[in-house]
């Protein structure tokens, strides 16, 4: 099984380039602004049997979790652990059994829309179910209709004639301030039919709704040889066998991808603290020369005061995002009379 889900934001990546030499800067804070060359790291592992490139990978790893922890540690009492929707069941099977196949050139699936402009929201597909008459690997696949890309692939070892359960299914899809649509289809050309009538009365048995149009379900095709993009489908009697479960729950951390100018300062000086702290405990250990150690652990205390700086001054303007499924306002109110 493959599923996009990340622990951290990953827009914090690129903030801190490494060693920029002789080349312009392009608006980036770079290692070298405080004085850690590519040939200072060097130095730190000349004798150590690991590469620059892994080693590093994992100092901005750690660094990251600690900014992102300190930074979530205090608008944490903002958050709204609210789950907006919960387990939806897209997909039914009627209690008539109806065996079906394929449209001619075409594949079947569950197209599932979020549509939040004002949060940043995730969907979580938790569970996924084929039917039909196949013996053997059956192959889903997950598709973003902005671009066609492919999100995930999952299989089951289906038995014909029995309800087949894909296993492990955890895909995590963000919905950043807008409107997500994903498709989801298999390999197979026959299987029973299976329709979204159920969560909003006007619906027509090809689509399902919940949460005042926060979530849309849709039973939709794709010519085989068609990009699989929002304005290739069109509309289908059925889900191509399939029956999904999914959320919609806040994406809080994604507000730390809105702020991130902001944190590229405190990221630098606790990158370079990472750096020196972790050369300060392996100094014996690694055989690092031609750097004292006292001098080490001077440079990461400094680096440590930096750190601390630059977070208490981001921290005391962080202001509470404008979302009111997501976070709660924590701005004061003050009485007093405006006119006499």
């Amino acid at each position: 099984m493959h599923t996009n889900h990340n622990t951290m934001p990953s827009c914090l990546d690129s903030l801190i380039g490494q060693d920029n030499g002789c080349s312009s800067t392009d608006g980036r804070l770079y290692l070298k602004d405080i004085g850690i060359t590519d040939k200072f790291i060097a130095g730190l592992l000349a004798k150590h049997n690991e590469g620059i490139d892994d080693w590093m990978n994992e100092r901005r790893r750690i660094a990251t979790e600690y900014v992102t922890r300190d930074v979530v540690n205090h608008i944490s009492h903002t958050f709204k652990p609210a789950t907006l929707i919960d387990n939806a069941r897209l997909g039914n099977w009627p209690d008539v059994e109806s065996l079906k196949s394929t449209d001619a050139g075409y594949t079947h699936g569950i197209m599932i829309e979020v549509c939040s402009p004002a949060s940043n929201t995730k969907l979580n597909i938790t569970g996924l179910e084929f039917y039909g008459e196949t013996n053997g690997t059956v192959t889903a696949t997950v598709y973003d209709l902005a671009d066609g890309s492919v999100v995930a692939t999952l299989t089951t070892d289906a038995v014909a004639g029995q309800i087949s359960y894909f296993e492990d299914v955890d895909v995590v899809v963000q919905n950043l301030r807008g409107k997500k649509r994903i498709w989801i289809t298999t390999d197979q050309t026959q299987f029973y039919q299976a329709q979204m009538s159920v969560g909003c009365a006007a619906c027509k048995p090809t689509c399902y709704k919940r949460g005042n149009g926060l979530l849309e379900a849709n039973s939709v095709r794709f010519l085989t040889t068609d990009k699989k993009i929002y304005m290739n489908r069109t509309t289908a009697a059925n889900t191509g066998g399939l029956s999904a479960t999914a959320s919609v729950s806040c994406d809080q951390l994604a507000f730390l991808c809105e702020m991130k100018s902001q944190m590229a300062l405190p990221l630098l000086y606790c990158l370079g603290r990472e750096i020196h702290t972790t050369a300060l405990y392996n100094y014996d250990r690694w055989g690092i020369q031609n750097l004292r150690k006292e001098d080490i652990e001077a440079r990461r205390d400094e680096l440590e005061a930096l750190y601390s700086k630059v977070m208490d001054g981001l921290i005391k303007n962080i202001g509470t995002p404008n979302d009111v499924h997501c976070f709660a306002c924590d701005r004061a109110v003050y009485p007093g009379v405006i006119l006499p």
